[in-house]
């Protein structure tokens, strides 16, 4: 009103035309209030920044409607709100509607006010009195959209005389019902996208706006003083869950290696020779023992270990404590973790699988049956999955508990089964290719194109560089 701060208007508790009521101690602090001289003729103009229109209604008067401005919604609108409209707020155009004649134009007591627009209106004012003006429109009068047109500094009377027999008392059990509403500096998101956020500017009337942190205290004592806070259902911090996770994975790695070791010198005996006479299940346990030696080396070490852990932690430490964000940046964020997740265990296998099947594929020269060939593919696809399939699990629980997702933990085991599958899927390409082509690099380049195409067509990249934007 007149320039001041955006209100979300409540009503006085006590009724205004009480004898008893003073504005000062008795109204709300965002009780919005309209004041116009008595007797006269007042020029009100009315702007709505929302993307919707509105049906304004007056009580006590009727409005001339003078003019009526329609913004041009691809210029002064977003996808979220319009800029406050500056129609009629010149000196010059004050006075071009004021040289309306009266009564000339249409007469309205409830009138459209357009989206991002604005309407001229005049009213002739009497005696002094106070009249309500609100959005037609109930849950938008209850939340707010309103204000009280206080014609001629109106003052209650110091008896009721001037009040009907039959008016109820203002202390009346219904009146006593009314909600108390806070007063609050609204809850300012500045994570929001499309400036959806209140600015400092707007003052609150409602509870879901002012239990935050980031507002100020509300003036009710019930009010909590830290306001509303999203946060892990562990007590434990993010960080100790992610290393106590990393202590297991190293602890059982530890006792692995060790029997291991101690049992090396009965197992590592296996033949070289392949025997033709076996049965096909013999001829996969052949196969699976020695793909076993050749492939889990290369896969699951110390060293495995240690990269997955060590990349775990730093990609949670890039994360950090998003789980806890509920903002739209938090949001954002959880889906850059997602795809950060996706690409790292893209790339990460699909060129070692190129050399390495490469290799595997050299071995199979010779004089070997069709079965035996299948045989030995079966062999190699259950020992790949075995060694590259629970890597991504690790990842998942120390990268989300670091970022204070692990209290989902349905949902990270959900995310480590499509890593898991997307892991393979690429090893299994990046083994076709190093199969198909003889020459490793050129496998390597292709694995690069293929990777590439597929982020491209999942929407990775959301913005061309600027030598191709045109």
């Amino acid at each position: 009103i007149d320039g001041g701060l955006l209100l979300q208007h409540v009503n006085p508790l006590k009724a205004m035309i009480d004898p008893s009521f003073e504005f000062v101690v008795d109204a709300h602090k965002n009780t919005a209030v309209l004041h116009v001289p008595s007797y006269s003729s007042v020029i009100i103009v009315w702007r709505n920044k929302s993307l919707m229109d509105h049906p304004f209604h007056l009580h006590g008067r009727k409005m001339e409607i003078l003019d009526i401005y329609l913004p041009v919604r691809n210029r002064d609108c977003t996808l979220s709100k319009c800029k406050l409209s500056a129609a009629f707020d010149s000196t010059e155009s004050i006075a071009a509607i004021d040289s309306i004649p009266l009564g000339s134009s249409v007469l309205k007591d409830t009138f459209i006010l357009p989206a991002g627009g604005a309407v001229a209106t005049r009213i002739m004012t009497d005696a002094p009195a106070l009249w309500f003006a609100h959005c037609h429109i109930d849950n938008h009068r209850e939340d707010g959209m309103a204000f009280i047109l206080n014609v001629g500094n109106y003052k209650s009377p110091s008896n009721d005389t001037s009040l009907p027999k039959d008016y109820p008392s203002c202390n009346s059990p219904f009146l006593k019902t009314r909600q108390e509403h806070p007063a609050c500096h609204c809850y300012m998101n500045k994570d929001a996208v499309l400036e959806t956020s209140l600015t400092k500017d707007h003052r609150c009337s409602r509870d879901h706006l002012c239990h935050h942190e980031h507002s100020q205290a509300a003036n009710l004592d019930s009010y909590q003083p830290n306001g509303f806070r999203i946060s892990s259902n562990h007590p434990l911090p993010n960080w100790a869950i992610a290393l106590i996770i990393v202590s297991i994975i190293v602890g059982i790695t530890v006792l692995v290696r060790g029997w291991a070791q101690r049992h090396r010198g009965n197992n590592n005996r296996i033949e070289d020779e392949y025997i033709p006479t076996d049965s096909s299940l013999q001829k996969l346990k052949f196969r699976l023992a020695k793909d076993w030696k050749a492939y889990r080396p290369t896969c699951t070490n110390s060293l495995r270990v240690f990269e997955v852990t060590g990349l775990a932690l730093l990609t949670g430490y890039l994360f950090y404590d998003i789980g806890n964000d509920s903002s739209a940046t938090g949001l954002s964020e959880k889906y850059s973790l997602l795809f950060f997740s996706i690409t790292l265990w893209t790339f990460t296998r699909m060129y070692p699988a190129v050399s390495n099947f490469n290799e595997w594929y050299k071995t199979l020269e010779g004089d070997i049956s069709v079965s035996d060939i299948a045989i030995w593919c079966l062999s190699r696809c259950l020992v790949m999955v075995g060694n590259e399939a629970w890597w991504p699990f690790i990842h998942c629980f120390v990268t989300y508990a670091m970022a204070g997702m692990f209290h989902y933990v349905s949902s990270i085991v959900t995310i480590g089964i499509f890593l898991a599958f997307n892991t393979i899927s690429y090893v299994a390409i990046g083994g076709a290719l190093g199969v198909f082509f003889d020459f490793v690099p050129l496998g390597m380049c292709m694995s690069t194109i293929v990777s590439q195409t597929t982020l491209v067509a999942a929407g990775f990249y959301t913005q061309l560089p600027f030598g191709v934007s045109w």
